[in-house]
């Protein structure tokens, strides 16, 4: 088996993991994986803290899906506008409706009012699958996603 052969093979190996974790992964947690999958927002400073002051709906010729607004970051170039797919927008329009007046998209029950960390979903996904791999990288799955690189993690709407 040469190289290439090998690496595709890995990677359709982690592909059907992929599939079976998100399977049974919370709805928050799978919603978090599709929106970092698909804007490449930054998991703890951009997608968590995410307010719906700084999400928008309306379309245009230029941007169909709407987009998000990042207000804060590292430089003022992590400053910006993200273009929305219509996955991510249907993501967060159902989010809005079941939001129950939370201003963040992703509300949380802790000091800052949005979730600041999704170990514990991912770590019972992982058990509940029999993971063991999963469990010591948790935390860095979603920060890979937002990753420009490829990853080993490769979820099923990358391909």
């Amino acid at each position: 088996m040469n190289y290439q052969e090998h690496q595709v093979a890995t990677t359709l190996s982690v592909f059907e993991d992929d599939v079976r974790y998100l399977s049974d992964a919370s709805a928050a947690l799978r919603d978090l994986a599709i929106l970092a999958a698909d804007t490449g927002l930054r998991p703890n400073s951009e997608l968590f803290p995410l307010e719906w002051d700084n999400v928008e709906f309306e379309s245009s010729d230029e941007i169909p899906s709407g987009f998000i607004h990042v207000a804060r970051g590292k430089s003022k170039n992590a400053i910006r506008n993200v273009p929305s797919t219509e996955r991510a927008r249907e993501v967060l329009l159902r989010r809005q409706q079941q939001s129950e007046g939370s201003r963040y998209v992703f509300p949380g029950v802790g000091i800052t009012g949005h979730i600041v960390t999704v170990q514990h979903p991912m770590n019972a996904a992982s058990s509940k699958l029999g993971f063991s791999f999963l469990s010591s990288i948790a935390g860095a799955i979603p920060s890979a996603l937002a990753r420009p690189k490829p990853v080993l993690i490769s979820f099923p709407w990358r391909v």
